[in-house]
């Protein structure tokens, strides 16, 4: 079982600050770089883009690399390749490659190949232009995994470093900045610039207690962990995601071993189901957070039946930590299938094993626990 619970994401602070210096006559002078290179922005290089934090083993996940023309002159052509052991993820029947590249925050059609590894280019990229790409992998299924490093390099003899390692397991992205189309395994044998960004994702290969994705595409939006219920898996969660575009983890969580707050509150049972979408934010025009917890029957005590069971309902926002006990029953519209109640509600049902099966409607992520 998953020992530790996490309701948002994590960014790695890496341990050192990017230093670039050109020793002179007169001694060590900071010099300005030709660009600027990082993760979530081209001034980024102390925090991990990967989303989520960590991912299942066969799954999606999304990395980020920025570029900045921090030069007084245009580059004629500017290049990015990437290597992993994850391939580009791609979907529908028109091949659909999960990649996007924008300019100053407008997106460029066509930069980017449609194809595995990631390749992009750019022509004519003036001073003081920003560049971002997003690319999804797709983890092997029955990746073992490896450790990684992750932060900024320039050059291919990795001087002017940020790093820091992810242990494993974890999947690895290299991805390489350019003005000669060099690729991460070309060894410093091309000319002129070559900046690097390193990034890496944590991997999970329990599919029983754990799943996490970043939905990047309709086909993805239920995520779920092992749903077959048995005396190894007395219990189940499942998160419906509100949208495309976001990462979303499911776990559960044995309260023989771990002190999980849910765990003590009183006249609640079995595991404690933890669902983070969007890493705990807020989504705009979202209405509701649907979740389904299951319960086996050797999990279920004699006298919770589906007329009696509530959930005990945690989450952490900006305004600190709340907890709800959700009683109501839902009502659902037969035209939108989500409920017309006013505030959070469940459903539950009994299952043919003996079991039970609550459909929870919430207004946030969190963690929940069945009570009766």
């Amino acid at each position: 079982m998953i020992r530790h619970r996490t309701t948002r994401g994590v960014a790695v602070v890496l341990t050192a600050a990017l230093a670039v210096v050109l020793l002179g006559a007169s001694g060590v002078v900071a010099a300005t770089p030709s660009a600027l290179v990082g993760g979530n922005s081209a001034t980024d290089t102390a925090n991990s883009t990967a989303t989520p934090a960590t991912v299942s083993v066969g799954d999606t996940v999304r990395f980020k690399t920025s570029y900045k023309n921090n030069d007084t002159s245009t580059i004629s052509q500017l290049y990015l390749k990437a290597q992993s052991d994850a391939t580009v993820y791609s979907y529908g029947s028109s091949n659909t490659f999960a990649i996007e590249l924008t300019r100053n925050g407008s997106v460029v059609r066509g930069a980017c190949a449609a194809a595995d590894p990631l390749s992009c280019s750019l022509r004519n990229v003036k001073p003081q232009d920003s560049i971002e790409v997003t690319v999804v992998y797709k983890v092997p299924d029955a990746y073992a995994g490896t450790s990684c490093v992750r932060g900024f390099s320039q050059g291919f003899n990795n001087t002017t470093t940020t790093m820091s390692t992810l242990p494993s397991p974890a999947i690895c992205a290299h991805f390489v900045w350019s003005t000669t189309g060099a690729s991460p395994n070309d060894g410093g044998t091309s000319h002129g610039d070559v900046w690097n960004w390193y990034d890496g994702a944590t991997t999970n290969s329990d599919l029983t207690d754990f799943r996490g994705r970043f939905v990047a595409q309709g086909g993805q939006t239920t995520v779920e962990n092992g749903q077959v219920l048995g005396p190894l898996n007395p219990h189940s969660t499942r998160a419906y995601a509100p949208a495309v575009g976001i990462p979303v983890t499911v776990y559960d969580l044995d309260c023989t071993t771990t002190g999980d707050a849910l765990c003590s509150v009183a006249n609640t049972f079995g595991q404690v189901s933890v669902f983070d979408v969007n890493g705990g934010a807020l989504i705009a025009g979202v209405a509701w957070y649907h979740f389904l917890i299951q319960s086996g029957p050797t999990e279920v005590p004699s006298g919770a039946n589906q007329n009696k069971v509530f959930v005990v309902h945690t989450w952490t926002d900006t305004d600190g930590s709340h907890q709800e006990t959700i009683t109501a029953r839902c009502t659902l519209s037969k035209s939108t299938g989500q409920p017309t109640n006013a505030g959070p509600c469940v459903t539950v049902l009994k299952l043919s094993t003996g079991g039970l099966s609550v459909d929870v409607w919430t207004k946030h992520n969190g963690g929940g626990r069945l009570g009766y």
